[in-house]
């Protein structure tokens, strides 16, 4: 039998085999031997009651096997003892009413390891002494659960007779297997399994029937997890048939408002079938607007699915939110996508040409997204479908191609059906190329580009895909390099540098200001992105964009530079809460490197220290207020201005 024993689990053992040792008659010399070498094992080795060592100097690092091992076998030998001590009768040492001292810690670890070996005179014995019958551990599972999972059926029977709580439920927000700690974060740690759950999903027959005679509710449902919905994700037919006749509700949803037909029309037909002859309802919808049929067409399950589409008048299934069987099948699971599933669709009886057309437009962007260049082919093919045509998102299958990257799809899109390039996309009014730079794809904005998008086109802000490509990421905030798109789109025919945005900001000034965009700090109005790139002194950027030609002293609504933003250092704290981290973690050093580059950058390039904003204030003024005396930055600007003062 596997086991995994630790330090701490060998500790308990030791610490009740010791007790019992103390206190009970008759005490074998193999169980000696074992305790006497279990105690020298433990990273804290307890003192040995029946003598000393005599040469510690000997002993030798132990293993976790070894661990393991010497607590299996401690156990076993505890267990084989307390069991002879029952069949004899054995009289305590301290009389008839003594008792052995089982501290409430060490007796529900060492009931727990029990539990799931099925040491039932250890069980027996820890219950006599009274040890709680129901502790949880961090995934919050009790011994009841152990003993159903590892098939301890007399422990389970030992532990019900004793009072243990049937319908306890372990956490369903932990790793199964490895028995994590629960969520460290304010959600809700959710009720999972019940014991009965648990030896569904176990497809222990034998179990079911115990727990199910020793009273464990059917009906009993938690927040992710119903009994018959476990017997259909086990493929268990025969404990299925069990719990069918003895559940009350065959609609339950559960908490991603599935049903548990909508299960069975993804994992086993046969249970779909019984569910159905039953009276399930078929039309029921889950949060995604899904049904049994449309889940069964995603699944290629087309034997349920002919079953299902003989409960539909007309053949004409549509949910609440407009789609189609088609919508679902198109974009299925299957590699490549389900071309037998959408034609059998298509080709239904009874199905009018509108209808169609209107599954197959309602499939068009699944389809896209996934990149089924095939079912794309199928649903383009059909008169009447809109290659530019829009989810009810607001989004045409070309951006929604691009924004996943489907380049074979996109090629297509665009090469054989004409997507227009130019289509406005969501609430924000993206075209295509918007996409493609805000979801950094760059071979999808190349592709876009060589066949003609135009790099000037404007979302409902008025931003362009340039002034949407210097927005700085996270991921790359703390070294300073440019975004890859945005030496592309610089070399696109005809871009517009300057473009500004309806708050008057141009790209430069998005490339310095966008790290503040990104937190939601207040926005700066009438900037070029030159001062956005000073702010988060994004060196690389500033000198792409003055290369361009970009004015170095140009002007926002303030009347500042974008020198009189690159001189002050970097502010990380707002950036080190927005990350949840500790200030004193950051590595804020690039910062200063930034900010010597940025100000060399637009010194070079003509900038004016002494330019006078707001209230008499010039960059030269604002670096002597931000900076320490003889820092890098400020020798700069006052060369320059001596130089400027001398001409």
């Amino acid at each position: 039998m596997n086991t995994d024993y630790s330090a701490e689990d060998l500790n308990a053992i030791v610490e009740l085999a010791s007790a019992v040792q103390r206190h009970l008659v008759d005490v074998p010399d193999q169980y000696k031997l074992i305790l006497h070498d279990a105690r020298r094992l433990p990273s804290k080795p307890l003192k040995d009651d029946d003598e000393n060592s005599d040469n510690p100097g000997l002993e030798q690092e132990k293993t976790p096997h070894d661990i393991s091992k010497n607590g299996q076998d401690l156990l076993h030998e505890l267990n084989a003892y307390l069991g002879h001590l029952y069949a004899t009768n054995a009289l305590s040492q301290h009389g008839k009413e003594g008792c052995v001292d089982c501290k409430t810690a060490i007796g529900e670890t060492v009931l727990f390891l029990a539990a799931k070996q099925g040491l039932k005179e250890i069980v027996r014995f820890l219950l006599q002494q009274g040890v709680s019958i129901d502790p949880k551990d961090r995934a919050g599972r009790t011994p009841l659960h152990h003993a159903v999972v590892k098939d301890q059926k007399e422990v389970v029977r030992m532990l019900l007779a004793a009072g243990g709580d049937i319908e306890t439920t372990d956490l369903a927000d932990h790793i199964l297997l490895m028995f994590a700690a629960p969520r460290r974060d304010n959600r809700k740690n959710r009720s999972g399994h019940t014991p009965l759950i648990a030896a569904i999903e176990a497809g222990n027959e034998a179990m079911v029937k115990l727990l199910l005679d020793a009273g464990a509710d059917p009906n009993h449902t938690t927040d992710d997890y119903a009994p018959l919905t476990s017997a259909i994700r086990a493929h268990s037919m025969s404990i299925f048939t069990i719990l069918l006749d003895k559940v009350s509700d065959l609609d339950h949803a559960d908490g991603r408002g599935e049903t548990p037909l909508m299960h069975a029309a993804k994992w086993h037909d046969g249970m779909a079938k019984l569910l159905l002859e039953r009276g399930a309802r078929w039309d029921v919808e889950n949060r995604n607007g899904e049904t049994a049929m449309s889940i069964a067409s995603q699944h290629a399950n087309e034997p349920l699915l002919r079953l299902l589409l003989d409960k539909i008048p007309g053949q004409e299934y549509v949910n609440a939110k407009g789609h189609g069987l088609l919508h679902f099948a198109a974009e299925s699971n299957l590699e490549g996508g389900d071309e037998s599933m959408v034609r059998f669709l298509l080709a239904r009886e009874g199905l009018t040409h509108d209808r169609k057309v209107a599954d197959a437009q309602s499939g068009l962007q699944g389809a896209a997204w996934r990149g089924y260049t095939t079912i794309l082919d199928i649903l383009l093919g059909i008169f009447g479908v809109d290659v530019d045509g829009k989810e009810e998102g607001g989004y045409t299958a070309l951006w929604l191609a691009v924004r996943w990257g489907r380049e074979a799809a996109v090629e297509l899109l665009l090469d054989k059906y004409r997507a227009n390039t130019e289509v406005s996309n969501g609430e924000i009014k993206w075209t295509a190329l918007h996409g493609a730079v805000y979801h950094e794809e760059p071979d999808m904005a190349r592709m876009l580009l060589t066949r003609g998008a135009n790099p000037n086109s404007r979302d409902r802000h008025g931003r362009t895909p340039l002034s949407w490509a210097t927005n700085i990421r996270w991921q790359v905030c703390r070294d300073g390099i440019a975004p890859t798109i945005v030496p592309l789109l610089l070399e696109a025919d005809g871009v517009d540098i300057d473009s500004r945005d309806t708050l008057g900001r141009t790209p430069l000034f998005w490339a310095l200001l966008s790290a503040i965009y990104l937190v939601g700090a207040p926005e700066m109005v009438d900037m070029t992105p030159i001062f956005y790139a000073a702010m988060v002194k994004r060196a690389v950027l500033v000198q792409m964009f003055l290369e361009k030609g970009t004015e170095p002293d140009c002007k926002d609504a303030d009347g500042r530079t974008p020198l009189s933003y690159a001189v002050e250092p970097f502010n990380v704290g707002w950036l080190a809460e927005y990350k949840g981290e500790s200030e004193d973690e950051w590595e804020p050093e690039w910062s200063g490197d930034q900010l010597s580059r940025v100000v060399t950058t637009l010194l070079e390039q003509g900038a004016d220290p002494g330019y006078q904003f707001s209230q008499g204030l010039t960059p030269l003024s604002r670096a002597e207020k931000k900076l320490e005396e003889g820092h890098e930055v400020l020798v700069l600007l006052r060369n320059a201005s001596a130089r400027g003062s001398s001409l």
